[in-house]
């Protein structure tokens, strides 16, 4: 059962199944916490999801917990730089149109990778700005 469901059924009936678990209206001091409490179960199941997936390492990087993800609009800029599908020798080795994945802008024979790029290359900071 969806959370909206589940918040349905409890106001209707005191209580309901959500996530493989039993909840009870009358187990909460107000419909408010139920409503904090189930948001907290999900982002719970989120960020478990969040850590063991394979998929958006790059992403996870810069933001490892799901309750501080962004809420923002992002640019076409960012938006590369948070995917790692951007204009990065790491990415353009990945998909066969570099021989290697190594920076060419500074010397520190490092991954050029968003990563690199934010943190470590000297030369992007001077040239980069999102």
């Amino acid at each position: 059962m969806h959370k909206r469901g589940c918040l349905q059924r409890l106001k209707k009936h005191g209580v309901a199944a959500f996530m493989q678990t039993h909840v009870r209206l009358d187990e909460f001091d107000s419909f408010r916490h139920v409503k904090e409490y189930l948001r907290w179960m999900v982002l719970d199941v989120w960020q478990c999801r969040w850590e063991s997936s394979e998929l958006g390492r790059v992403t996870f990087a810069f933001f490892p917990l799901v309750p501080d993800l962004p809420r923002l609009d992002f640019t076409w800029r960012s938006t590369q730089v948070l995917t790692g599908h951007g204009n990065f020798r790491s990415h353009l080795f990945r998909i066969g149109k570099m021989d290697e994945d190594i920076c060419r802008m500074c010397d520190l024979d490092e991954s050029d990778n968003p990563e690199h790029r934010l943190l470590r290359c000297l030369a992007s900071r001077r040239s980069v700005t999102f």
